[in-house]
């Protein structure tokens, strides 16, 4: 899925921001008119394509973007996430027999299970490229909690058109802002300048959830199930995935009760994207 939209949703600094605006309003009227995808997922594609990535932390000061105190570390911080009554190993057994099914559909991800490789920010090893070649799409929640931590008005963080912050006809319709090919806020060594203030989308890389049907065989985009449902029974499993691209994936063995978390703060970050 990755690979097969970016091209589509590329944005760069040359083009002006109506442009932009314009270029990614046709990109999204294609995807939702052709059933391919929703506005949830048309708007994490073009977070991905268009912009920085990485998790959580709770340091304030500047930090590498992802790395974090302990694996897997990522805390929302709109809400506390419901913790449903979920059978690790009857769960893992379900996206594995899904997974067989729907690998074909997402070449770009690998299927992340109890002892899976953890995430850890490596930034001797990541070039960035991310927040190099792409914009972060952002929604009001996201500005207003960018502007309380760093103390910027959104003029000096989003990306600007006759002075005035630039509005997407999407869900996330604003643009962190780029100077020089980069994100504003990339610094030296792959630091995220303004770490504890960065969107969603970038808390939610590198994983993903996508609901898939076994009855179908085809992923659920529209309104998918409530993950404590989908999670114990039924024909649609959540499955929980890891972009191939990040070289992150290389701590300690997800242990379950680690999994779950991870499996629920995923979602629930995705969820926020809507």
């Amino acid at each position: 899925m990755y690979s097969r939209f970016t091209c589509t949703a590329s944005c760069h600094r040359p083009f002006t921001a109506s442009f932009t605006a314009w270029s990614v309003s046709c990109f999204f009227s294609f995807a939702r008119s052709s059933g391919v995808i929703s506005s949830c997922v048309v708007s994490f594609v073009i977070f991905r394509r268009f912009l920085p990535a990485r998790r959580s932390g709770k340091d304030t000061a500047a930090r590498p973007h992802g790395q974090t105190p302990a694996p897997c570390s990522r805390p929302a911080y709109h809400r506390s996430v419901p913790a449903p009554d979920i059978d690790p190993a009857a769960l893992a057994s379900r996206m594995r027999a899904a997974w067989q099914a729907a690998a074909p559909r997402f070449r770009a991800y690998h299927l992340i299970l109890p002892g899976s490789p953890a995430f850890i920010c490596k930034t001797d090893a990541c070039e960035a490229a991310c927040c190099r070649v792409f914009s972060v799409a952002m929604h009001d929640r996201d500005v207003d909690h960018f502007a309380r931590t760093t103390g910027l008005q959104p003029v000096q963080f989003l990306e600007l058109e006759e002075g005035q912050p630039v509005r997407l006809p999407l869900a996330q319709p604003y643009l962190l802002a780029r100077d020089e090919g980069r994100c504003r806020f990339l610094q030296p060594a792959h630091h995220c300048g303004v770490y504890e203030a960065r969107p969603t989308a970038c808390r939610l890389y590198p994983h993903f959830v996508i609901y898939w049907n076994s009855a179908t065989e085809r992923p659920v985009y529209e309104a998918p199930p409530p993950l404590a449902a989908a999670a114990v029974a039924g024909p649609v499993v959540p499955l929980l995935l890891g972009h191939d691209g990040c070289p992150g994936f290389t701590g300690p063995p997800l242990a379950p009760a680690d999994w779950l978390e991870l499996l629920r703060e995923t979602d629930h970050l995705q969820r926020n994207l809507a």
